[in-house]
């Protein structure tokens, strides 16, 4: 039999799946309305991230049944509060006009024009707002005050080595290891003696199929000669945009050389620092 008849049969029985582009309207359970080609239809919802009447979502027909998969861009982690309060109003990003009400973290009090940070992965949570210290300086409170203080921290490289760094996009697949690197930032920004309270990544997917990558960190500066070791590493669930990641880790980067690398894990490839500059952006909120 030929190579060519053998495939056509062997995915004969394979499912139909087509994507299509709508406009969300709202959710009731399961059920989410959706405007597509002008008709407002009733389909599953099969999404975990949070979306907002108006936004663009992706549906995929499976068989006969067409299911929302989710928003099809990222949506801005940073924001500006616009209605203080618990939930506060945020515009998102700042200068958008597009504003949602969002419930704020335990214990953080936001005013108007606070600029924060936003955790779409708990469904839209305001997480911590954003210090004037920049990613190159050490910020001044004083060790010991008890003043919450967030900085960004953004890598100055990315890589991924199989038998050699053969790309700057980093991938976490079966054959290669991948991080990136940030130099001394990490150490320098965050004080010895700080009690890390959150912290994240941004992670811009060039595609993510499988299972989740496992993250982890690395105790090079810069890209090595060699290869890349992983320690404590975690699969990271959700894997696109803003994702949480443990606070113990920043226990040992605050300390040392270092930065954040993935171990193997599905085939998910993340844009490289070059292409997007938030690629492996950090974003840390700690106690002095």
């Amino acid at each position: 039999m030929r190579s060519q008849e053998w495939v056509a049969r062997s995915l004969a029985d394979v499912p139909v799946v087509e994507s299509i582009v709508g406009v969300f309207v709202s959710q009731d359970g399961p059920v989410a309305t959706v405007d597509v080609a002008g008709r407002r239809l009733s389909v599953k919802a099969a999404t975990q991230l949070r979306v907002l009447p108006s936004d663009p979502v992706r549906l995929e027909r499976r068989g006969p049944d067409l299911v929302v998969v989710g928003p099809t861009v990222n949506r801005a982690t940073l924001g500006k509060v616009t209605v203080d309060g618990n939930p506060a109003t945020v515009e998102y990003p700042d200068g958008s006009g597009v504003t949602a009400e969002l419930p704020v973290v335990d214990g953080l009090t936001v005013e108007v024009d606070d600029p924060v940070i936003i955790d779409w992965s708990s469904g839209g949570t305001v997480l911590a707002v954003v210090a004037s210290p920049t990613a190159t300086e050490t910020p001044d409170a004083p060790a010991g005050s008890g003043q919450t203080v967030t900085v960004q921290l953004f890598a100055d490289q990315s890589g991924s080595y199989g038998s050699s760094w053969w790309t700057d996009e980093v991938w976490a697949s079966s054959s290669y290891v991948g991080g990136w690197f940030y130099g001394t930032k990490i150490k320098d920004s965050i004080p010895d003696g700080a009690v890390i309270l959150a912290a994240s990544i941004y992670l811009p997917a060039k595609s993510t199929f499988g299972d989740s990558p496992n993250f982890g960190i690395h105790n090079q500066a810069v890209r090595p000669a060699g290869s890349l070791t992983v320690s404590s590493t975690v699969a990271l669930s959700p894997r696109v945009g803003e994702v949480p990641l443990p606070t113990s880790w920043f226990d040992t980067l605050k300390a040392s050389d270092g930065g954040v690398g993935v171990n193997h894990g599905g085939r998910n490839v993340y844009r490289s620092v070059g292409a997007d500059g938030n690629s492996g952006r950090l974003t840390v909120t700690y106690r002095t």
